[in-house]
């Protein structure tokens, strides 16, 4: 899943990034933050008995979360990152948009 979040200015809709997340369904699974790490990181996915499976990302404080059914799996701090990371991902989120090469994502809520 590749998810860019944008926030919108008010002169000429102006789309500002406000964050931008990679999550590769590998073996080991993989996630990547545009502007903030310089390689992949590996996380572990827990197992599940469900056909559906849920993730949810969060920005909260200085945080970025990802849970995949309920269960923490990524928990990354920008806090001690690059200043252009901090200001990314400070911004406010008005919408999220998976991108082209996104094969796992089938809608957002």
């Amino acid at each position: 899943a590749v998810v860019s979040t944008q926030s919108t200015g008010k002169e000429q809709e102006a789309q500002t990034q406000s964050g931008n997340m990679r999550i590769t369904f590998d073996n080991p699974p993989k996630f990547f933050i545009r502007k903030c790490m310089s390689e992949d990181e590996i996380f572990s996915i827990p197992s599940s008995d469900t056909d559906e499976n849920i993730w949810r990302i969060t920005k909260k404080d200085e945080n970025i979360i990802v849970s995949y059914n309920g269960e923490e799996v990524i928990n990354f701090s920008v806090a001690d990152s690059p200043a252009k990371c901090r200001k990314m991902w400070s911004e406010n989120t008005q919408f999220m948009k998976f991108m082209l090469e996104d094969n796992a994502s089938s809608g957002y809520r």
